[in-house]
């Protein structure tokens, strides 16, 4: 159930995310590209400039070097997303367990990601992915808590479960411009949501607070309410509803059947 309702924020979270602190201006190719090479560890001279990128998460120069691509916010000039070329390489064994894996991402997000020690990142996916003969990887994800509420600042780490290797990296660090205390408790959320399903019995259910972009430029404090109804005929019914904490309007659906 948990891993429906991250996928879900997830793809809120992407789908209509930020651009409301890009008031500034760029910060110029340049000091990009010093930025880049500083993450990376390289010289300038090993990396080119790309283009532009301009998506719902945000806006970035990119650069590659002969291994690694990565992402500059082109207004707060942080390294956001990267990506390394030759980890992927695997013989399709794995020989890290998943500990030793979740060590290995966390220092790496300790080194790349600001204050990563100084927040309440609380890790809330940790899982391997098997791609056959392209072999396995782990994937973790961090993310804020403060109050119990869950923040949009979040770290997503890719690692080989081979050789250890980090193979994709994106860190979002953005500061909070609502409250984390509803104006709806999570008795008439969860009153808005089964009046959303009104036709199953629920068994099960599950709520917790997070902050997201729920439209550019803004952010809500959202409920999160999912539902498991009795399966009829071995079928489920349900699902997940978010429901916006301050006046209570409902903002997405999302069923399983």
């Amino acid at each position: 159930m948990k891993k429906i309702i991250l996928s879900v924020i997830l793809a809120l979270f992407m789908i209509a995310t930020v651009s409301a602190f890009y008031m500034a201006s760029p910060i110029g190719i340049d000091n990009a590209k010093e930025n880049a090479a500083l993450f990376l560890g390289k010289d300038i001279s090993d990396l080119s400039y790309q283009n532009e990128d301009r998506q719902d998460i945000g806006s970035y120069y990119i650069f590659n070097s002969d291994n690694a691509r990565v992402y500059v916010n082109m207004y707060t000039g942080k390294v956001e997303r990267a990506s390394y070329n030759d980890a992927r390489r695997s013989s399709g064994k794995v020989l890290i367990d998943s500990s030793k894996a979740e060590t290995i991402a966390k220092d790496y997000a300790k080194k790349n990601y600001d204050d990563f020690d100084g927040k309440n990142m609380k890790l809330i996916e940790s899982k391997l992915l098997n791609h056959g003969d392209s072999g396995s990887e782990y994937s973790f994800v961090w993310r804020e808590n403060i109050d119990d509420v869950l923040t949009p600042n979040f770290v997503l780490i890719n690692l080989n479960a081979e050789s250890g290797k980090i193979i994709s990296y994106i860190g979002i660090n953005r500061d909070l411009t609502v409250s984390t205390r509803p104006k709806i408790s999570e008795e008439e959320a969860f009153k808005i949501a089964t009046e959303q399903y009104p036709d199953i019995e629920i068994v099960k259910s599950d709520s917790y607070l997070s902050i997201e972009y729920t439209k550019p430029e803004t952010q809500s404090l959202i409920w999160v309410i999912t539902l498991e109804g009795k399966p009829v005929d071995y079928t489920m019914y349900g699902g997940t509803v978010v429901i916006d904490a301050k006046d209570g309007s409902v903002l997405m659906k999302c069923s399983y059947c």
